[in-house]
């Protein structure tokens, strides 16, 4: 069945290109902001919870605390809104690189050096989310994405 989302503009400015993950409390999207001509990560809220007035509110608290985070691994939010149609999202910063599940997948085990330097990234993106409020609450291989340069090392 194709994505009902899949070359949707929203907000007249971001184009959904394709589905990069399935999840939970919305599925992210590799877009294009037409008027910059630059990539971009889009999550959409369900329809279903997106009429749930708290979830609404609490989907946008989320985009303004992580708008407020500045860290080398943590996705800046870019913009927060409604589609006339009632689509809700958050536009994140491009999202290149693979999950680490996906690397393990193709490569195997990470070296001991690899694997403690993804460690203290990842303990550095959640101390600073956390210092700010924010608890992963779906924290798992699937969602840590790793950066194209030093990936084998």
């Amino acid at each position: 069945m194709a994505d009902q989302f899949i070359g949707k503009v929203l907000a007249e400015k971001y184009r959904l290109d394709s589905l990069m993950r399935e999840g939970a409390l919305g599925n992210l999207y590799s877009g294009t902001h037409l008027l910059m001509e630059k990539p971009v990560c889009v999550k959409i809220l369900p329809s279903a919870l997106a009429n749930d007035e708290t979830i609404v509110n609490s989907f946008a608290q989320e985009a303004r605390t992580v708008s407020r985070i500045s860290h080398p691994n943590v996705l800046s939010v870019t913009d927060y809104g409604s589609d006339d149609d009632g689509t809700v999202f958050i536009v994140f910063e491009d999202a290149t690189g693979e999950t680490l599940k996906d690397i393990i997948k193709r490569v195997g085990k990470l070296s001991l050096k690899r694997a403690n330097r993804v460690i203290q990234e990842i303990e550095s993106a959640l101390t600073i989310a956390h210092n700010n409020g924010i608890i992963h609450q779906n924290l798992s291989s699937e969602n840590i994405l790793i950066q194209p340069v030093g990936i084998n090392s």
